[in-house]
């Protein structure tokens, strides 16, 4: 009985005093990393609402999608575009949020309570953007929480990237920039994440898996094509020489480049390519920085032992109401001798109201890694951060297939039914290719470990008020009990 009376009294307080939050609003926010806006503009552009647009490169730039907002209302005024109830809902809440006046200077606090059985945590959540002029915007959003890790589990790190708190407490700097805009050239310099490609549940290149990079980046449109470039100041790790034998502190960095093409309303292409390299007095190399130098070719040319990968995507859409897309990325690629490819797949179907059924959506994706890729001989080239996978959250010798349906209850609610079934074989991205006659190993290889989720998650975002995310999703796992997880995250945005 004193649990609910305090859960009860714990949403009372939210209710009444909202000061901070985990939850997704872009209220001013030069690049937006919100998932229902992601999730907007993909329904509306598969339904041909919005003819075209950059969708595989993310985040998306808020003068990008205001542009494109622009575009639809002036479309269903001069009677060309004829959208649906729901299609304008959606439309309506886009306009607000990307086309209404806004401040030189915001501030958004917010708090979120997660519950389970009884109270997991209190987080308070914070984000403060200024714009001295029409060209420049300074950004910085601060999240403490609690339970967060500290460094991932899926590679090694010298580094440290939190330090708790009291009562497992912590607090993230996930995004802080400067960035400059003037017509169709952007530039940052500070702290962002980045994800690259069509996929929904990850990306092989580049993805939000591991934390946000300190980098310079820079961004251009012209005719049909969108330019990125940038270079990033990654953790460090411990190294090792042989002859004689010593440990040493390696310093790491990241650089990729991306082009997307626009071929028309009904194809986009992309072309992408990332270089990790590190070393015991390594410095950021002017090479590197280069954003039309092609690295691999590079790479080999200067007989260089650095972390090159390419990447290629495409994504389709056949007809009104489908989209169909594709990543493939070339680790390592044995043109010449016997080692293995190290590649990675994934290939996904996108299906907005399916079978007639208004305000509904079908998903399946196929994500493959193969086991060596992201992987180096030198093991502080390993394609990570602070120990998370910089590509696919899978990582190496893994695969996943994924079904999700959904569907819109009114503009702010949505309601999906997930199901995936994962393979994850015995090794890491620290393990590296030894000789082993790789033709002979199965994938994925060693004891696979399997896992069949079925989840429901029911999500409630609006502007400025309430939110909610509730997850209830049961586990069934290879020589293991099932496991169940319940998590229910409330909070409510004030926006200042």
């Amino acid at each position: 009985m004193k649990n609910w009376f305090r859960v009860l009294s714990l949403l009372c307080f939210l209710i009444v005093i909202p000061i901070n939050c985990g939850f997704t609003s872009t209220i001013n926010e030069p690049l937006i990393n919100s998932g229902w806006v992601y999730y907007a503009l993909w329904k509306l552009e598969a339904n041909g609402i919005i003819n075209s647009m950059y969708a595989n490169t993310r985040p998306y730039e808020r003068e990008e999608i205001a542009n494109i907002i622009s575009d639809v209302k002036a479309g269903i005024e001069k009677g060309i575009i004829k959208p649906k109830p729901y299609e304008l809902m959606l439309i309506k809440k886009l306009e607000d949020e990307f086309l209404g006046e806004s401040n030189k200077l915001q501030m958004r606090l917010a708090t979120t309570a997660e519950l389970g059985t009884k109270l997991k945590s209190l987080s308070f959540w914070g984000a403060a953007s200024y714009q001295p002029t029409d060209y420049i915007t300074l950004y910085e959003e601060a999240d403490v929480g609690r339970g967060r890790d500290i460094n991932g589990t899926e590679g090694t790190t010298a580094s440290q990237r939190l330090n708790k708190w009291k009562w497992d407490y912590t607090a993230d700097f996930q995004r802080a920039y400067v960035r400059f805009h003037h017509r169709n050239l952007s530039g940052l310099l500070g702290r962002q994440t980045l994800f690259w490609g069509p996929g929904y549940d990850g990306s092989l290149i580049i993805s939000d898996n591991s934390p946000s990079f300190d980098m310079i980046m820079v961004q251009g449109n012209f005719w049909h094509f969108k330019f990125t470039s940038f270079s990033a100041m990654l953790d460090k790790m411990w190294g090792e020489h042989s002859d004689p034998t010593y440990r040493f502190l390696a310093n790491r960095y990241l650089s990729g480049h991306r082009i997307d093409w626009l071929v028309n309303n009904k194809i986009e292409l992309g072309l992408s390519e990332a270089v990790l390299y590190a070393g015991e007095a390594q410095y950021m190399e002017l090479q590197y920085i280069n954003p039309v130098l092609p690295y691999y070719a590079n790479q080999y040319n200067s007989n260089l032992d650095n972390n090159s990968l390419v990447c290629f995507d495409a994504s389709f859409k056949p007809t009104k109401g489908y989209k169909t897309y594709l990543q493939f990325l070339v680790d390592d690629f044995a043109y010449a001798g016997n080692d293995p490819n190290a590649l990675g797949y994934i290939a996904g179907l996108y299906i907005s109201d399916p079978l007639g059924i208004s305000q509904t959506d079908l998903r399946t994706e196929y994500t493959r890694v193969d086991s060596w890729t992201y992987t180096h001989l030198e093991l502080e080239n390993q394609y990570t951060h602070y120990g998370w996978v910089i590509g696919d959250h899978l990582g190496p010798d893994a695969d996943q297939i994924l079904i999700e349906l959904s569907r819109i209850l009114n503009v702010d609610g949505q309601v999906k039914l997930i199901y995936a079934y994962k393979r994850e074989g015995s090794r890491t991205v620290a393990d590296r290719y030894r000789g082993e006659d790789y033709k002979r190993i199965k994938f994925p290889s060693g004891k696979v470990e399997r896992q069949n989720r079925l989840g429901l998650r029911f999500l409630w975002e609006t502007l400025d008020g309430l939110q909610m995310d509730l997850l209830v999703q049961r586990s069934f796992n290879s020589d293991k009990p099932p496991e169940n997880e319940l998590s229910f995250k409330l909070g409510y945005l004030l926006i200042k």
